[in-house]
């Protein structure tokens, strides 16, 4: 439908001061709230109203600054209606005060007057009807909502409309739609019927009255799981219904009971929580202070049981956790992260949710090192690298130095296992899933790509964790010899007592195949102990070329000795 109004008023708005950027190449007029600089002028020349407001709550002064609301309230305060502006918070509590006021003074028959003008104007899909077909057997009445501001005649006296059309979706919602009737379905808003446009508004003035009326507000759930899920139902009235899912909470409870009914098995629940979580994203990128504590507590319900709900939470992870780096709420997506990646590793083929919950996991590593540490553990067992090494290990590499930053001993591990274990196939792997540009590439480049992010890291590992950092080299590298470079039988092996501490060393033929170590196109553990690298301040700069990578794998006992950066050297044991 979007696509459509764009077709029928292409063109440029004819004033680009009231424009919406975001409708650049359609004709319209986009009506701005007052600027403080209007709204003081309108202020000096409307007295009542403005003694009202300096005495009045700054919510109804908001609500003040957009123009329909501004007349709305200044008639209701010259009428003398202020008894309930007190509880006013809302354009919806501000509508409802002017119907008592303008509509229900006149009882039944004003109630009646208005129905039969809703009535024709939704079946005419117009906001306008006959004035005679209007009147029907109390034409007075129209002539008294016309003085009441409710309604005006227009072309010739041959038709009433309501003064604005909120005031119509405020009237269609209060006689048009039954809220009773939208929770158990049994109106519907059809497809053929292409109401959705014209009623779309009323059904929001109808849902809040419907949310409002409970705690845990499981109607409204009900209601919104009818109407997303009505595969014949209108596309605005569906997408009404997503986005108001998404604006109406705004306490820590308000989600859960959609939560449970989606986590308990019920059939359709899950995708109006999907669909509810589609139109958060597009709330977010649209609106600053947009309440996250309520999302936050949907998404931790949803971690206690997350299979019927997996894509759903790992796509609200996502969202939240770029967006809420610290605070209270943190530890609660940490839980939620670990439970998705635990759920992810327990099935035999979630690929895209694992990785997915990897990085979550990374992200909230520090809510609790030892459950996340334990966690990701897994990633390198055996059998895990097997089947998914090549997919999951770069993922985990590529945002290290988070883990790093909290638990180093960690990371060293993480080097052992990465340039120990080997990706050997070819098998073609997809970069992205776009179908425009069609990246490939093969199982073996991707883990590789692993070790790449470790040898980038390594500079800062150094300097913020020196110690944990050479064990990270020293294991690397001894990794590496295994896997690359076993030491053959009679190699030499001798002990050296240095300060009081036994040293062993192994000859490991690295003079041939380390000879030249500053070479820049190394890309696997030889490229940690370049001279030329960042890293080489760490006291093997001066190493002799043939005997580096032999001397850093004893630096890790001698750097225990406590002298300041002292530095070992052993030279190449050729025999």
């Amino acid at each position: 439908m979007g696509h459509q109004f764009r077709a029928l008023f292409k063109g440029a708005p004819p004033d680009r001061l009231l424009t919406d950027p975001n409708f650049g190449g359609v004709r319209h007029i986009q009506v701005p709230s007052w600027s403080a600089e209007e709204f003081d002028q309108l202020l000096c020349r409307a007295p009542a109203l403005a003694d009202y407001l300096a005495q009045a709550p700054t919510r109804l002064r908001d609500l003040a600054m957009v123009p329909f609301n501004t007349r709305l309230l200044s008639e209701l305060i010259t009428g003398g209606a202020v008894g309930g502006l007190g509880q006013v918070s809302s354009q919806a509590d501000l509508l409802r005060l002017y119907w008592e006021h303008r509509v229900d003074g006149h009882g039944l028959p004003a109630r009646v007057s208005l129905s039969r003008v809703v009535q024709l104007m939704v079946k005419a899909r117009a906001l306008r009807a006959p004035v005679i077909q209007a009147a029907g057997n109390d034409p007075a009445m129209i002539d008294i909502l016309c003085r009441e501001g409710v309604l005006v005649i227009v072309d010739g006296n041959r038709w009433v409309q309501f003064r604005h059309h909120l005031l119509f979706d405020y009237a269609a919602a209060r006689l048009a739609l039954d809220p009773s009737d939208i929770v158990s379905g049994a109106y519907r808003f059809r497809k053929a019927e292409a109401l959705g446009l014209m009623l779309s508004p009323a059904l929001g003035f109808v849902l809040r009255e419907i949310w409002e009326t409970e705690i845990d507000h499981a109607r409204f759930w009900i209601a919104l799981d009818r109407l997303i899920n009505d595969e014949d139902g209108d596309p605005i009235i569906r997408s009404t219904a997503g986005r108001l899912g998404a604006e109406f909470p705004a306490a820590a409870e308000d989600c859960l009971w959609l939560c449970d009914l989606a986590i308990s098995g019920d059939a359709t629940a899950p995708k109006t929580l999907s669909h509810v979580s589609g139109a958060l994203v597009v709330r977010l990128e649209d609106e600053k202070n947009v309440p996250l504590e309520p999302w936050v507590f949907l998404a931790a319900r949803m971690a206690k049981k997350p299979g019927p709900v997996a894509e759903t939470l790992r796509f609200l992870l996502h969202n939240l956790i770029e967006r809420i780096k610290d605070g209270p709420l943190i530890p609660m997506l940490g839980e939620a992260a670990r439970a998705l990646l635990a759920h992810g590793l327990a099935q035999q083929n979630v690929e895209f949710i694992v990785r997915s919950a990897i990085g979550f996991v990374v992200d909230t590593y520090v809510t609790d090192i030892a459950a996340s540490r334990l966690l990701l553990a897994k990633l390198f067992t055996r059998e895990r690298l097997n089947r998914f090494g090549h997919e999951e290990v770069p993922t985990i590499c590529y945002k290290i130095a988070a883990i790093g930053a909290a638990d180093p001993e960690f990371v060293t591990d993480i080097y052992r296992v990465v340039f120990e274990y080997e990706v050997t196939e070819d098998r073609q792997t997809q970069l992205g899933k776009s179908r425009i540009l069609n990246l490939t590439s093969n199982a073996r480049q991707d883990y590789n790509g692993a070790r790449w992010s470790l040898g980038e890291y390594l500079p800062q590992f150094l300097e913020n964790q020196p110690r944990a950092a050479v064990k990270a080299v020293v294991a690397a590298l001894d990794g590496y010899l295994r896997r690359v470079h076993p030491v053959s039988e009679g190699a030499l092996d001798v002990q050296l007592d240095v300060s009081g501490r036994t040293i062993r060393l192994r000859e490991d033929h690295s003079y041939i195949w380390a000879h030249d170590p500053d070479d820049q196109y190394d890309s696997d553990a030889e490229s940690l102990t370049r001279t030329n690298s960042p890293q080489s301040h760490i006291g093997m700069a001066r190493l002799s070329a043939n005997a580096r990578l032999l001397s850093v794998r004893i630096w890790v006992t001698a750097s225990l000795i406590p002298v300041p950066q002292r530095a070992i050297t052993i030279h190449s044991m050729k025999t």
